[in-house]
């Protein structure tokens, strides 16, 4: 028996989809799972699937839904797992059959890695959570538990930039850089993938894209939301002005081999007009040919002249020319031979 939230709200039983319904009887299934194993009012359940304007019938159109999802729950050999507990009803699915909390099993494995700097563990496990992602959570219900729905996808998306930070500490930037580009299109005011991309960069020695993805991204803050970077992205764009050494590559061992597509990324596709960074940059080695990579150093254009240095003859006349009286400038200028006239 499986229940799905991460995309479609569907069950599922030996492979076969049961029959549930339509977007209510769905959400209702989803309200109750979204709290599985604690019991779920009638009140809450209405409340959930009609929000501030429930229709007159709305209780016995609860009590009809579950009546229905029991029957689907019956006929699959699970009807154990649908309870009614006044004041209203619970589900218990066993271990393994809700994806959302194999999802979370899996993030919370991944951070224990990331904890114990395991980045590259950390990665895999973080990857595999987001696989199990089908499309929009709690997808096909209509508006009922949007909430709920836009929670579950601020999960997925921090969950992405976990992934992305342990990537980042494993050295796979020059692999991200593509990926971040659309995520950052896709995603204009995520601060920490903003500066995720801007990291990726500098640390390829692409200080002046990184620094372009900063001042696009404090002219999107300012355009959708009015409000400037904040302190952590701020503090990365000053950092990269000053090259600070804290931002170099982790010193630490990369994996083996190529690393496994991602299978989180944005769907959406960057415009070219609203990218700034070529996401066309080298792929990685091979497996089995060694890293041979070379540290890439930043460039840094020279420092400004302090002063002119030399010509100390030419500079002595020309001070005591622009410090005299008007009349002997005047006559110095056409008594020398040093400085010629110079034509209209």
């Amino acid at each position: 028996m499986e229940f799905r939230l991460l995309g479609p709200v569907e069950a599922s039983h030996r492979g076969e989809r049961l029959s549930l319904g339509g977007p209510k009887p769905r959400a209702l299934m989803a309200a109750l799972l979204l709290s599985s194993g604690r019991v779920v009012s009638g009140e809450r359940l209405v409340d959930a699937l009609w929000g501030d304007r429930p229709p007159s019938s709305a209780n016995a159109l609860i009590q009809t839904y579950v009546y229905g999802l029991r029957r689907a729950l019956v006929r699959a050999g699970h009807d154990h797992l649908l309870e009614t507990r006044p004041p209203g009803y619970l589900i218990r699915p066993e271990p393994g059959q809700l994806d959302l909390r194999a999802f979370e099993h899996r993030v919370a494995e991944g951070r224990r890695h990331a904890a114990d700097d395991r980045h590259d563990a950390a990665a895999e496990e973080l990857r595999a959570a987001l696989a199990m992602w089908r499309g929009s959570a709690l997808g096909g219900i209509g508006n009922a538990l949007r909430g709920e729905a836009e929670r579950l996808e601020q999960t997925r998306l921090s969950v992405l930039e976990e992934r992305i930070s342990a990537e980042l500490a494993a050295n796979w930037e020059v692999e991200l850089v593509g990926e971040l580009t659309e995520l950052v299109w896709a995603y204009p005011t995520r601060e920490r993938l903003r500066g995720q991309l801007m990291t990726a960069l500098y640390r390829l020695g692409r200080q002046a894209d990184a620094l372009t993805v900063y001042h696009e991204g404090r002219r999107s803050l300012a355009d959708e939301l009015g409000v400037d970077p904040g302190a952590e992205l701020r503090h990365l764009f000053e950092a990269i002005l000053r090259a600070d050494p804290s931002l170099s590559r982790p010193s630490v061992p990369r994996a083996a081999g190529p690393r496994p597509s991602p299978v989180d990324a944005s769907s959406a596709t960057p415009s070219p007009a609203n990218t700034t960074a070529d996401p066309s940059v080298a792929p990685a080695q091979p497996s089995g040919q060694g890293e041979q990579r070379q540290e890439v150093v930043p460039g840094h254009l020279p420092r400004g002249v302090a002063d002119f240095t030399g010509r100390g003859t030419q500079i002595a006349e020309l001070t005591a020319c622009l410090t005299a009286p008007s009349d002997t400038v005047t006559a110095g200028f056409s008594a020398s031979s040093r400085f010629p006239e110079i034509s209209p």
